[in-house]
């Protein structure tokens, strides 16, 4: 562990303490093989800015770095435990498969979808992780060990909808020919819709519900801003 920017530490011993801790527990859970190199930095301008920087882990040289100025010692190892999983990752081979990536483009977390993955894998890691963490050295170890979420693996995706389509017309129309399916009205009609055209529009109707479903399984939702959400309270 290493210090940027500071005649003097710029951490008590017993943050450093917890942060050992921290990287033991989650190393003990992960399997993590190989400790990173830890940076903590020291940045007044990047604290001064609402969307500084928090911490990032570099894969080609294993390090992660922690911006520390005016944090709280929660905050900081919140973002230990996140950049952790970042390492995980890289060792086990999921975080630039296939190649190593020099650059990270702006939007990464949104236009790459490995990325994207590999994003919520940390989040969803480091943060229960970390509470669990937090928890034992509330209240000492728990009963029974907590459940751990699984690793992130491809997202469920229709890759062509157009094929989809038609292997679901595929099966209405031998439904139909075998009379397993023998009428069909139009919506808010009692007559009977030709079969082709209820091949069609049926076909349709299924993979919309397909690719709505399929949304809602991988958590896509549109996240709205929302700034009554927001309250401040003097204490």
């Amino acid at each position: 562990m290493s210090e940027d920017n500071e005649k003097n530490a710029l951490v008590t011993p017993e943050f450093k303490q917890k942060l050992a801790s921290l990287y033991s527990y989650l190393a003990k859970h992960l399997g993590v093989k190989e400790v990173p190199q830890v940076v903590l930095t020291k940045n007044k301008q990047n604290s001064e800015n609402p969307f500084g920087l928090t911490g990032y882990y570099d894969h080609n040289t294993k390090t992660i770095r922690l911006y520390i100025t005016d944090r709280h010692d929660t905050d900081i190892l919140r973002s230990f435990a996140h950049e952790v999983i970042h390492h995980w990752q890289n060792e086990n081979g999921t975080l630039h498969p296939g190649g190593t990536q020099t650059e990270t483009p702006a939007h990464y977390a949104q236009n790459d979808p490995n990325l994207r993955k590999r994003e919520m894998e940390a989040y969803l890691f480091g943060n229960i992780l970390f509470r669990d963490w937090q928890d034992e050295q509330r209240y000492g170890p728990p009963v029974s060990p907590p459940l751990m979420p699984q690793p992130i693996n491809e997202n469920l995706m229709i890759k062509n909808n157009t094929r989809l389509k038609d292997g679901l017309k595929k099966l209405l129309q031998a439904f139909v020919q075998e009379g397993t399916i023998t009428s069909y009205h139009r919506d808010l009609t009692s007559g009977d819709m030709d079969p082709t055209d209820f091949v069609e529009d049926f076909a349709n109707k299924l993979v919309s519900a397909l690719n709505d479903q399929i949304e809602t399984i991988n958590n896509r939702g549109n996240w709205e801003n929302q700034p009554n959400m927001i309250k401040e309270d003097n204490e």
